[in-house]
């Protein structure tokens, strides 16, 4: 944990904020930590939190980032996502927070409204990869996740099919795909 920076590739998608963070070193990120990101062409004094949408049983060398955007910060990222071949100088701190050993429960319930999807994402991903790899007692997954705007659905797309297509072991874990 400590400070360090990257280049930040910012996309705007259908009322969200996707960022990949190209990261100065590898970093490994649990399921459910969160880091503290500044990017001062967006806002000079502000830095916010957010979850790790990616995980892996390694070290990463670029960490996702899925925001709803509000107002400050997080709406000024808009203003840069036109430019996402243009990569922001990016600041942050991290990996912040404490993993649920999740691997431990033989049935897990997961509940997500919206942008929420993001902060289970990271956790069904090593789900999938536990039942995969035969670590851990999972063998139950319930996600339920209320969506009030279908283009959420859309926009998280491109982070929950990369998982449910790695669901390969005895003809799929999980049964139900978002839409593409």
């Amino acid at each position: 944990m400590g400070h360090t920076f990257g280049r930040a590739y910012i996309n705007h998608v259908t009322g969200t904020v996707q960022i990949s963070v190209k990261l100065s070193r590898p970093l490994r990120f649990e399921a459910g930590q969160y880091l503290l990101l500044w990017i001062p062409r967006v806002r000079l004094f502000e830095c916010h939190p957010f979850v790790v949408t990616s995980w892996a049983d390694a070290e990463q060398s670029i960490a996702d980032l899925f925001i709803k955007p509000r107002r400050g910060f997080t709406s000024s990222l808009i203003r840069y996502s036109h430019e996402n071949v243009v990569p922001r100088l990016a600041l942050f701190s991290g990996p912040h927070g404490v993993s649920v050993p999740v691997w431990d429960y033989e049935a897990v319930l997961m509940v997500a409204t919206d942008n929420g999807i993001s902060a289970q994402a990271p956790y069904l991903k090593k789900l999938v990869y536990g039942y995969n790899h035969c670590r851990g007692r999972t063998r139950q997954i319930h996600l339920v996740w209320q969506v009030t705007n279908l283009g959420i659905v859309h926009a998280a797309e491109s982070i929950l099919n990369p998982i449910l297509n790695d669901d390969t072991l005895d003809d799929g874990y999980v049964h139900k795909r978002v839409p593409s």
